[in-house]
């Protein structure tokens, strides 16, 4: 059920306000599993916005943490003064 708050919460576009749920049919099985998409209904503007699913919000913060490991491992500290 939608109550006005959920509505309160549905992404807009900056031009041309309401964005329509795009149709499962439009997308690819990639795009359905990335979350859910919105899209402009000017039918002119491109605009469409991503709500991340909890799959691709799991990947993104696994991908972020071994970056993170990554540049730990190679960090350089520049903060000693070499004489010589």
């Amino acid at each position: 059920m939608t109550t006005t708050t959920d509505l309160e919460l549905l992404p807009a576009c900056g031009r041309h306000g309401t964005m329509a749920l795009r149709p499962l049919d439009r997308q690819t099985p990639e795009q359905r599993w990335c979350g859910v998409w919105y899209d402009c209904t000017d039918p002119w503007c491109r605009t469409a916005t991503l709500l991340p699913s909890p799959e691709l919000r799991r990947q993104l913060a696994e991908q972020a943490e071994a970056a993170a490991a990554r540049e730990g491992a190679i960090r350089i500290d520049m903060s000693r003064s070499v004489t010589t």
